[in-house]
């Protein structure tokens, strides 16, 4: 079957306003990652059936605006003052909703090619900035864009942190949605099933036609959590596995525990990809990302009380695949290659970071590591019932795999101990956690509540 060529024309776009706080706040100098977090936002797309009645752009922009009221850091803009400073504005708190139609495509048809990247245009995904791109001068932290496809099926797609999306769901359902709260040692253990598709029940079905079987799902999402004895004996571990000489074994001495779960992550998640993914690809790349607040003295202002995270894409972590999934020692050697790149982080360096390196070319895996919150971004309907298909980024783009790391709860170890979220598909991630290595070290949460892992 041959999918037409998209014909996405927009309607009409809006402004949607956030109503004004008590105490409007002036704008915040940003660091560095907030401009990096400008370039590197997930783009996300939800496809639905096509509801009973159709929607008006006040169901939409009324929950979105009570949505914003809760949100601070996503109802601004970035503006670029110079490589190494920008500036979030919160005076005009809001964000653009742009509301488009597509003749050309139907739900049926997408559907019929199983959402193959071929067949899922890029049009359908709101536009962000280019990687290579250091021209920009602003950009706004939020954005979406509505797409009512030929046979009334709608996609919603967003450029924005993962948390906004399910507090927009609950909205739009009429929910009350509590504040976000930044601080990074809250920790959830993940309820439900661990998918990127809908768990929540639906009590009126809001779709036309027979109900489709359930998929396999594609993509998952799992926590996984590191204790303070785990990540000490990982630390230990790395340590006792061999090193080839070269520049990397002066960093040897130096290694921290932080890099020995990274380096873990990295190799784990190569060894568990399957051939197919793995196809035409050679090399790999870490942007691992950096918390500058604990590199002392600190290289940047630290004045923003937000992340603080900065890349080292063009440093280092740049590997064949087949020197990282050879056998454990490429574990050392990982840990070793990210604190070279951590030792060469200098004041020159950033005065033109993120502005500069070239971007990985397609036969790259790459594999980011972040510290962005990650929670349930599987349960959103806005409104309409279980999406039909949830897509993190633009199907047309590599695939990126994105962690987020965060500390454990205080009674679990605090900041000694880790937590990340990780999607994968669902064949990697299955074989992830068969990795004799990796289960070792991590745990993670049974369906029925039950603990596997560490050994077990």
């Amino acid at each position: 079957m041959t999918i037409p060529q998209s014909s996405n024309v927009v309607r009409e776009i809006h402004l949607v306003r956030a109503p004004p706080g008590d105490n409007p706040t002036p704008p915040y100098d940003l660091n560095i990652l907030d401009c990096l977090v400008a370039k590197l936002f997930v783009r996300v797309a939800y496809f639905f059936e096509a509801p009973t009645h159709p929607l008006s752009t006040e169901f939409w922009t009324s929950s979105l605006s009570k949505t914003l009221s809760a949100y601070r850091f996503l109802t601004g803009t970035v503006t670029r003052y110079s490589p190494t400073r920008v500036v979030l504005s919160e005076n005009e708190r809001g964000c653009y909703v742009e509301f488009a139609d597509d003749s050309a495509l139907t739900i049926k048809g997408l559907k019929d090619q199983n959402f193959a990247p071929t067949a899922v245009p890029d049009t359908l995904y709101i536009p962000v900035l280019q990687d290579n791109d250091p021209s920009w001068s602003s950009v706004e932290l939020l954005r979406v864009r509505i797409t009512v496809l030929a046979d009334g099926g709608i996609v919603v797609a967003l450029s924005m942190f993962h948390t906004f999306i399910k507090d927009w769901g609950a909205a739009a359902r009429g929910e009350t949605i509590v504040a976000p709260n930044r601080d990074p040692s809250i920790l959830r253990v993940p309820v439900g099933l661990n998918q990127l598709i809908s768990t929540a029940p639906v009590s009126t079905p809001v779709f036309v036609g027979p109900a489709a079987p359930p998929a396999p799902p594609l993509i998952m999402v799992e926590n996984f959590y590191f204790t303070p004895s785990a990540l000490k004996a990982l630390k230990v571990y790395t340590s006792s596995l061999s090193l080839p000489d070269g520049p990397i074994k002066e960093a040897a001495s130096q290694v921290s525990t932080s890099d020995c779960l990274a380096a873990l992550i990295w190799c784990s998640i190569l060894q568990s990809l399957p051939k197919s993914t793995l196809a035409g690809r050679t090399a790999t790349t870490m942007p691992y990302l950096i918390n500058l607040r604990t590199t002392r003295p600190p290289l940047v202002p630290m004045d923003y009380v937000g992340n603080a995270w900065v890349s080292m894409l063009d440093k280092s972590c740049k590997f064949q695949i087949e020197d990282l999934i050879r056998n454990e020692d490429s574990i050392r050697m990982a840990a070793c290659d990210i604190r070279t790149g951590i030792l060469a982080l200098t004041p020159e360096y950033f005065e033109t970071f993120p502005f500069k390196g070239p971007t990985p070319g397609d036969d790259n895996v790459k594999v980011l590591l972040t510290s962005w919150k990650g929670f349930g971004v599987y349960d959103t309907d806005f409104g309409l019932g279980r999406p039909i298909r949830f897509m993190p980024q633009s199907p047309n783009r590599l695939p990126v795999i994105i962690i987020f790391i965060r500390p454990m709860c205080d009674e679990q170890g605090g900041e000694a101990g880790a937590e990340f979220q990780l999607v994968l598909g669902a064949e990697a991630m299955e074989r992830l956690k068969k990795n004799s290595v990796f289960s070792r070290f991590a745990h993670w949460y049974n369906e029925d509540g039950s603990l596997e892992g560490c050994g077990m």
